[in-house]
């Protein structure tokens, strides 16, 4: 079966929302409804060299699934909420609604295998033949991790006594670095192809629509909240010290997340294991639409994922040609520190941040009295 184009996969949902509307009974849910009509504008034929880069151009056995219906299908995972992969692919099977949506012939999907596997693509990167003397990015993330996290905590700590040293603030260190290298492109990394693919298939088409505001002064908000880990916070023990009876050992344990770590979520006043997502978002009509997204671990706040995403947002525009000026960013009291103010005002961006009462009175601008 040939590669579809955008233009041919609108017709297709267009077709099949007509025969939907013509039903009197078995109609589909309205979740269902609305995920057709938003996979129809969205574009993702810009992401086919991208995707096609991830595999063998001379593939050896059954030929793959097209990697744009594949991408497809991962995006009505999302909008449909399913968070299982396993129970979505057997409901792509068994259901031809959704092998339609995601611009499959019925009963011709991906097993649960084939959506694993392009996600692990997506995380490796262009394809490079399989060598000994090499480790796939996706092999490091699977498996379980043994991982002390009393250690990992006393280290960071370590780090930070060190940076202080030097620095009075890690906001300001990384404020600084960020600015020494603001001339380096963004590593081709995951978050680098995702990055791309917001851009390609949304950021600019939402920007030729006017759908962001002036761009010459783009009003941007950011914030950070938790993000709970679906793995286990309290790992397999990786000693015989239960045996022995001592339930309380400190011996290291293993981890089936191998980056999640002990945070604090101020919104709700709780400890949690997992990670931090942060994005940036712009305001307009009163819809938000995001313009950049990161995730870092639990421990990590918002003073430095703030400065990380805003850093990454402006190499991406340059390098998509994406001609943006951010006039302001808005920010709560929890990106209240002189490395935030700093690096905005070195960027030339103005910063709306509410004061935090801890932390005294908001900087000057250099030069003023």
């Amino acid at each position: 079966m040939e590669n579809p184009t955008h233009e041919s996969h609108q017709k297709s949902i267009s077709k099949t929302l007509d025969n939907w509307a013509r039903r009197q009974s078995n109609a589909p849910k309205p979740e269902m409804v609305d995920a057709a009509l938003m996979l129809m504008r969205i574009d993702l034929d810009p992401l086919r060299p991208m995707l096609a880069s991830l595999y063998s151009d001379s593939p050896r056995g059954r030929p793959p699934f097209d990697p744009v219906r594949m991408f497809r299908a991962l995006l009505l995972m999302g909008l449909l909420r399913e968070s299982s992969i396993t129970r979505f692919a057997e409901n792509l099977r068994r259901k031809p609604r959704l092998a339609t949506l995601a611009g499959f012939t019925p009963h011709e999907t991906p097993c649960v295998g084939s959506l694993y596997l392009f996600i692990d693509r997506l995380e490796n990167g262009p394809f490079q033949s399989k060598c000994a003397h090499r480790v796939q990015l996706s092999d490091l993330r699977k498996g379980d991790h043994l991982r002390d996290l009393k250690q990992e905590k006393a280290d960071k700590e370590e780090r930070r006594k060190q940076i202080l040293a030097e620095c009075d603030s890690i906001t300001r260190q990384l404020k600084d670095q960020l600015i020494a290298s603001a001339l380096q492109a963004r590593p081709n990394d995951l978050l680098k192809r995702l990055e791309d693919s917001l851009f390609a298939t949304a950021l600019i088409p939402s920007a030729r629509r006017g759908m962001l505001g002036d761009l010459d002064r783009l009003l941007i908000c950011g914030d950070g909240s938790a993000l709970v880990t679906g793995a286990s916070h309290s790992g397999k023990p990786s000693c015989l010290c239960r045996k022995e009876g001592n339930y309380k050992c400190s011996c290291p344990r293993f981890y089936a997340d191998p980056t999640a770590n002990w945070g604090y979520d101020s919104y709700r006043e709780v400890y949690y294991f997992g990670h931090t997502f942060y994005q940036h978002v712009v305001s307009t009509n009163g819809h938000d639409l995001p313009v950049h997204l990161l995730i870092g671990q639990a421990s990590e706040s918002d003073f430095t994922l703030s400065l990380k995403s805003l850093d990454r947002f402006r190499k991406a525009c340059d390098e998509h040609d994406l001609k943006a000026s951010i006039y302001a960013a808005i920010h709560d009291s929890g990106h209240d520190s002189f490395g935030n103010y700093e690096f905005l005002l070195a960027k030339n961006i103005n910063p709306v941040i509410a004061l935090n009462p801890r932390t005294g009175q908001h900087p000057k601008p250099t030069g003023t009295a």
